[in-house]
């Protein structure tokens, strides 16, 4: 069963948020592993993802300071790792001729998902620096 993460970003600290973060990660690998259609794009989009959450996991470990950029980018994170969990489920569930006839729109969505994570993370790279930075 897939658990929906509802999270406040005034309401809780960056390592929580990057908490959850992970957490809806791995419910959306989980999905990923699922689909019915383009499986070679939606395993390596899961890899991709697993990858990311292992760096998310790390990088809530560190005493990070509560940054308008950090929230930004965690914001990103979560947003588009709903996209893709919903992508996923609807490419298990869906009829096999609609997923056959619309596999290019979704291949263009899918990469299009990973380009908002990849620069969300760009983001949070540099702001987990500078954060790091001001900590020393």
């Amino acid at each position: 069963m897939a658990r929906e993460v509802i999270v406040n970003a005034s309401v809780v600290s960056v390592s929580e948020l990057l908490s959850h973060t992970v957490v809806a990660i791995f419910d959306t690998v989980h999905a990923a592993k699922e689909v019915l259609i383009q499986k070679d794009n939606f395993k390596k989009f899961s890899t991709y993802l697993e990858k990311t959450a292992y760096f998310l996991k790390d990088l809530s470990g560190f005493n990070l300071d509560d940054s308008d950029n950090l929230n930004n980018a965690v914001e990103i994170l979560n947003c588009e790792t709903k996209v893709a969990k919903r992508l996923a489920f609807e490419c298990s569930n869906r009829n096999k001729i609609y997923l056959l006839l619309n596999c290019r729109k979704i291949v263009k969505h899918l990469e299009a998902t990973t380009k908002e994570i990849g620069r969300a993370l760009s983001l949070l790279s540099l702001a987990s620096v500078d954060a790091f930075i001001r900590c020393k």
